[in-house]
Parts: C-alpha cells; structure tokens; sequence
C-alpha cells in the first residue's frame, strides 16, 4: 500500500489501518462514505484511516484534493466535495478553494499539472492490477483481509 499515495488520518500511530479505494463520482462510494464518516467518528482515536483514489481515470475532483494537499487541505476538500450533492464541477472547486484561502495560483498550476495526473493514473493502474475492482475496497492491514 505504500506505493499508492494514501491520505491518512485519525490516529496516526495505530497499528491498525482502514483503508478505502474510492471515486468521487461513483453513487455507491458516495454512499459507502457516510457510513465511513460515522466509523471515523466513532474510531478514530483507535484506527488510522486511509483514502486512496480509484476511478477509471483521474478525476476533476481526485485532481483538485491532491493539489489541495500540497497546502496542507487534502481532508477538507475530500470532505467537502464527498458531501456536495452533486458532481463536483470547476466552480464548485475553485469557489472552495478559495473559501479555504488556498494561493489560488498555486492551486491552479497542482490542479493542471501533468506530473499530479500521471500520480493519480499510475495509482489507478496499481489498483487495477492487484484487483479485484467491481465494488468500493477497504483493507484492514492488521488482519490482511479484504473486507
């Protein structure tokens, strides 16, 4: 797991992790979050919560966490746009973006950036080959099951 630029948080010094794979534009990820938001709630001074992202391509919205996270706002957009009611587009990005007064230039160039597509599709890539990939996964490294 170490290769696929996981996000974590809770308890960050758990031996315990619990890890998703999960699409910001998939209606049963955004489904499966609130149920992972209520176990965040409720275990997260015990696990150490990870996300990474899987879709079939890099998204608008995969894109725009991670050039959110080079200012320290990963979660925050992750949060955000996993509640929005709709697919997040460009507006609702940029408009959270600068809600959260990120250096809009600077977010600007992380979001078009080659480099951070090619991250992202060669994590996808990863997930892919070490299947499987028809529903939404999570891992429990302590265990070393799929759930």
């Amino acid at each position: 797991m170490r290769d696929l630029c996981v996000h974590y948080r809770g308890n960050l010094d758990s031996s315990t992790s619990f890890i998703v794979a999960s699409d910001y534009n998939c209606g049963r990820c955004v489904q499966f979050e609130k149920t992972l938001s209520k176990l965040y709630d409720q275990y997260r001074e015990q696990v150490k919560f990870g996300f990474v992202h899987f879709a079939d391509a890099p998204s608008l919205a995969a894109l725009a966490c991670e050039a959110a996270d080079k200012q320290g706002q990963f979660w925050s957009f992750h949060d955000a746009i996993f509640n929005y009611v709709e697919v997040a587009d460009s507006a609702f990005i940029y408009n959270f973006a600068k809600s959260k007064r990120l250096d809009m230039r600077e977010f600007d160039k992380n979001l078009h950036s080659p480099d951070n597509y090619k991250k992202l599709d060669n994590i996808i890539n990863r997930l892919v080959e070490r299947g499987p990939v028809s529903y939404t996964h999570l891992r429990a490294h302590e265990t070393d099951q799929y759930l």
